[in-house]
């Protein structure tokens, strides 16, 4: 390892760490200014694209949902003729049997 690198540079709000190591700045040796703070704003932009993301997906899922439910319930609800015809046929079912 290079001397110059192994010294201890001052803690800097928004240092990163590099795993395993006590100092925040040991990743950032050598980069520009503010790309701590740049890295910060990638970060939430990546996690708040994430989170409209999940958002838009469970939308949708509640859509299919909703309407596969409206579909189950048209199925199973009696169609208007047969209606009448099972109750006659309970009504005069005893009737009409052999």
């Amino acid at each position: 390892m290079n001397e110059e690198h192994s010294e201890a540079r001052p803690q800097r709000p928004g240092d990163i760490q590099e795993p395993g190591s006590g100092d925040p700045a040991a990743g950032l040796a050598g980069l520009p200014a503010g790309y701590p703070q740049f890295l910060t704003e990638i970060k939430a932009r990546i996690a708040a694209a994430r989170t409209r993301a999940v958002l838009a997906v469970n939308s949708e899922l509640i859509q299919l949902y909703c309407e596969i439910g409206h579909e189950i319930l048209d199925r199973s609800r009696p169609v208007p003729g047969r209606v009448a015809a099972d109750s006659v046929r309970r009504g005069w079912g005893h009737v009409f049997d052999g």
